[in-house]
């Protein structure tokens, strides 16, 4: 008997962007019967009037004196989720982070002004003090600004190509992948380098170009390595635990794994970009479910790049040849 369907309600506010006729004999549940249901397509958004926001006269006058004006996105990758039901989503080619929030029914375009400061924004974080964290990988610089006033300024630089970012509760640091250097680069929140993580190479504990970073409840580090066609695990001291993954076409190997999250009950979400799905893993880099399928329908992907589970543990994930990121519930079973 389910226990409960984690914010599916909520998530069913979102209006549907796919083309019409284009999701005929899509799935929207996962995995299918008889099997219980586990993960529901609850929404996909392009822009803010997807989400229900902006599209009222209070709102609309908000954004004109704030400066905020109507984007559609182009190019999703990096994407984040709060627990105040803001949703940032980092535009590589508009270079600037798209900002929901659907609690206050307001949205903003992050870019720096008209010239963007940004030259190829990847990946966005969040931690526990309102402030955000977006990697630049042409510059090699990673920028930040408050959720408040929305001011960017940059938190560091002298990277080689930063993409992957993720900030760990537990020990106040950020977590960087700089994939042409082969190494996760740790700082505190005052931009100074802890210590680095890695090296080139196909050992335990080496990356061949990595790109995203999640952490867990634990404060476990997973990285994508793409080219080694792998996720590696690490404690928050970067320490090697774990590896799972190799090389291959059906479920449980990997294409070109990209972005990657953990749920509450310690499962790995790994998107594969290569064949438009998002795999699911237990703590032990077990194969749980796969979703997804190519196409622009309900519940189907052109690159899926970015992912991020939020408190409740629903699923955001940037579709990004689709221009928009869809939105997943999760099942609780009893």
């Amino acid at each position: 008997m389910y226990r409960r369907l984690l914010c599916v309600a909520a998530a069913l506010l979102v209006t549907s962007c796919v083309k019409p006729g284009s999701d005929r004999g899509a799935e929207r549940n996962w995995p299918s019967s008889p099997n219980p249901t586990r993960i529901v397509w609850t929404g996909a958004a392009a822009n803010a009037e997807d989400l229900h926001i902006g599209t009222g006269l209070v709102s609309s006058l908000w954004r004109m004196v704030t400066g905020g004006g109507e984007e559609t996105i182009v190019r999703p990758y990096g994407i984040h989720a709060d627990c105040r039901k803001r949703v940032l989503v980092v535009d590589s080619q508009k270079r600037g982070v798209h900002l929901f929030d659907r609690e206050l029914k307001r949205y903003f375009f992050i870019s720096g002004g008209e010239e963007s400061v940004f030259n190829l924004p990847i990946g966005v974080t969040e931690d526990e003090n309102n402030m955000a964290y977006v990697t630049d990988a042409g510059a090699g610089k990673v920028y930040r600004f408050s959720l408040s006033d929305r001011r960017l300024v940059q938190f560091t630089d002298g990277l080689q190509r930063p993409t992957g970012i993720v900030f760990n509760p537990l020990n106040k640091l950020l977590y960087v992948t700089d994939t042409l250097a082969a190494q996760v680069v740790v700082f505190d929140r005052q931009g100074k380098e802890v210590r680095r993580i890695g090296r080139s190479g196909h050992g335990r504990g080496e990356f061949n170009l990595p790109t995203d970073i999640a952490v867990d409840i634990e404060g476990k580090l997973y990285v994508t390595d793409p080219l080694n066609a792998r996720i590696q695990i690490f404690s928050k001291d970067g320490v090697f635990l774990d590896s799972f993954g190799e090389a291959g076409d059906t479920p449980g190997f990997f294409g070109k794994a990209k972005g990657i999250a953990v749920n509450s009950e310690g499962h790995i979400y790994v998107c594969d970009a290569l064949y438009d799905r998002v795999q699911v893993f237990d703590s032990k880099g077990r194969l749980l479910i796969t979703f997804g399928s190519t196409g622009s329908g309900k519940g189907e992907f052109w690159m899926p790049s970015g992912i991020a589970i939020d408190k409740d543990d629903n699923i955001y994930i940037a579709d990004t040849f689709n221009k928009r990121f869809q939105l997943f519930g999760y099942v609780w079973l009893d």
